[in-house]
């Protein structure tokens, strides 16, 4: 397959999976937005019991509350190496994080105008319900679009999804998770995040009148463990009572400006890298996502501390 047609055959299928999560009427849908951060991705996803930096406000937002420096993050990947721009921002103090991710594709890669973009706004909050336990929540709010490149026939995008496409697509939604960390003793701690505890979403046709669907729950438990002072081990099982995934991860401290990473993102392998320059954290992600059919998966990130 050339690679325009790649480009294609993954718009294409993006938008099956982003806007007709309606089309089974009366079924909940998942939240198929892309996991942000580069820390959780080089563990392999395994970050619910972890949650001890910015990447809290989306995996598990009681991690906020034992945080004690504010942060800053930037990171930026180019999904699946198919030219797919997904950035992120977000800041996160003691107890309250805010964040922004957004992924999209230039006019050339639809070839011939068009748009397709997607845009997450979060804000978090968490409390301390005693010196082991933390509680929290977040609210994301997201929207979607789509319109078809000029330079394609429009029938022959009918055809290829048997009329579910339209020259416009567009979504908008809203869904709340919570979670909860516990401290078991000093090298060991318990995760539970319950993503998309409700929420719905509307999606907008051009063709068709608006259909709205709630977001189906989805549970994660996890677990991680230091076993010294420069080596960790999380494990997390994500999908609780529907199609469970295994997601492991480990970090090991080389020296006090190197930390490397390595895990299993269900079957697929992940690896990454922290290098500490003064207040700046600097992060590297890699996924092997062939197994999937896909092209590697790489990310670039930059964490600052004040």
């Amino acid at each position: 397959m050339t690679k325009p047609k790649l480009h294609l055959a993954v718009i294409l299928c993006s938008m099956m999976v982003l806007f007709t999560g309606a089309a089974a009427r009366g079924e909940k849908s998942e939240n198929r937005f892309p996991e942000p951060g580069v820390r959780p991705e080089a563990m392999g996803g395994a970050f619910v019991a972890v949650a001890d930096d910015v990447n809290a406000i989306f995996y598990n937002p009681a991690g906020l509350a034992k945080i004690k420096q504010q942060q800053v993050q930037l990171t930026h990947t180019d999904l699946f190496g198919l030219g797919i721009d997904y950035n992120y921002i977000a800041y996160a103090q003691n107890r309250l994080g805010i964040a922004w991710a957004h992924y999209g594709v230039s006019d050339d890669f639809l070839m011939g105008g068009g748009d397709f973009s997607n845009d997450m706004y979060l804000i978090a909050y968490a409390y301390e319900v005693d010196p082991s336990t933390q509680a929290g929540i977040n609210i994301k709010w997201m929207k979607g679009r789509f319109t078809a490149p000029g330079a394609l026939d429009q029938d022959r995008v009918d055809a290829f999804v048997n009329g579910v496409m339209a020259e416009s697509l567009s979504d908008e939604g809203y869904s709340v998770d919570v979670g909860v960390l516990h401290q078991v003793d000093e090298m060991t701690r318990v995760g539970l995040t319950v993503r998309d505890l409700f929420g719905k979403r509307e999606t907008i046709n051009s063709l068709r009148p608006s259909e709205e669907d709630e977001f189906k729950p989805r549970i994660a438990v996890g677990f991680a463990r230091n076993t010294s002072s420069d080596f960790m081990f999380a494990l997390e099982l994500e999908g609780i009572g529907s199609e469970t995934v295994i997601h492991v991860g480990a970090e090991k401290k080389l020296q006090n400006e190197l930390i490397l990473r390595a895990g299993l993102d269900d079957d697929v392998f992940t690896a990454g890298f922290s290098y500490f320059q003064d207040q700046w954290e600097f992060t590297y992600a890699f996924k092997n996502s062939v197994s999937l059919g896909l092209e590697k998966t790489q990310r670039y990130g930059a964490i600052f501390r004040f």
